[in-house]
């Protein structure tokens, strides 16, 4: 859910608003880094 709201995010403080929410989640802030470094990756 939280990954698609945050792909689905309308502007970057919606955006902000979302990881705020997942950093604070010890069940999402995983899913939150995994997606950092996905994007880390494919920057490449």
């Amino acid at each position: 859910l939280y990954c698609t709201l945050l792909a689905s995010s309308q502007s970057p403080s919606e955006k902000v608003k979302i990881e705020e929410k997942m950093k604070s989640d010890p069940e999402l802030v995983w899913i939150l880094q995994a997606l950092s470094e996905t994007d880390r990756s494919d920057a490449v």
